[in-house]
């Protein structure tokens, strides 16, 4: 069994444990221009709104889609890359907005910051009253699936800590898709996640084998989910997410 079969086996049951809430959604997704991560710490971050997305539905439970993630030192965009997302400037953060267990009854909590051309997602998860999750969530923007179009995967640049982060996709007919990395503490790396390996999932993240597979184009949001199990702090830097491998007519 492949160690990110096993990962993602965890998650599901983990899911399982804190998905008993009905309700609860989630919203809005996001896009912009790319940025290359610095790992300097100048300016005092620039807090991005927190308010519960008032837009679609979503999720309060999860899973980890099968896929495999290929770590590699953080570069200058190759060739056949084009960005999706980035983090240029304080504004670049003002529609990505963090949806916790709180509305399910839990008691996690997160932030979004900008810090030196990097959005930082960070906070406190926790267990308690069946809670288990938190997150960070674009706004939704169809040009999303534009620049994913064509594209072999996501690149994700980011500095971790260790944990293991999901990257949800939301298409514009609300069908839902989700992968895995397992970042690597306070390194700076790319993380390659193969869009083919992204599996389809219901809202509250558990498998959905009837949904068709992923059409990269009709992406409208982005959103990144913590939800290993695992209390206390954490930390994610993202520089920028990156469409690779897009062939010369993509």
């Amino acid at each position: 069994m492949h160690r990110s079969t096993v990962v993602l086996c965890a998650l599901l049951a983990a899911a399982a444990i804190a998905g008993c809430a009905d309700g609860t959604e989630e919203a809005t997704s996001n896009t912009s221009t790319e940025v290359t991560a610095t790992v300097t710490t100048d300016p005092a971050p620039v807090t991005a709104s927190d308010s519960t997305p008032d837009t679609t539905p979503d999720a309060t439970s999860d899973t980890v889609a099968d896929t495999t993630v290929v770590p590699t030192t953080a570069d200058p965009a190759v060739d056949d890359a084009r960005s999706v997302v980035a983090f240029a400037d304080p504004a670049s953060i003002a529609e990505w907005s963090n949806v916790d267990d709180t509305v399910m009854g839990g008691v996690s909590s997160s932030t979004t910051s900008w810090e030196a051309g990097r959005m930082v997602f960070a906070g406190e998860l926790s267990l308690d009253n069946n809670g288990g999750f938190t997150s960070v969530r674009g706004p939704l923007d169809p040009s999303v699936g534009a620049a994913i179009a064509g594209a072999v995967a996501l690149s994700v640049d980011a500095e971790g800590d260790g944990r293991t982060y999901v990257v949800q996709l939301r298409t514009v007919d609300e069908s839902l898709y989700i992968s895995a990395f397992t970042s690597v503490d306070g390194v700076a790396q790319r993380y390659e996640l193969p869009l083919a390996g992204f599996e389809p999932v219901t809202r509250f993240l558990e498998p959905s084998p009837g949904t068709p597979p992923l059409d990269a184009s009709t992406v409208v949001q982005i959103a990144i989910y913590l939800l290993d199990k695992q209390e206390g702090g954490f930390r994610l830097a993202v520089g920028g997410i990156s469409a690779t491998g897009i062939s010369a007519t993509g």
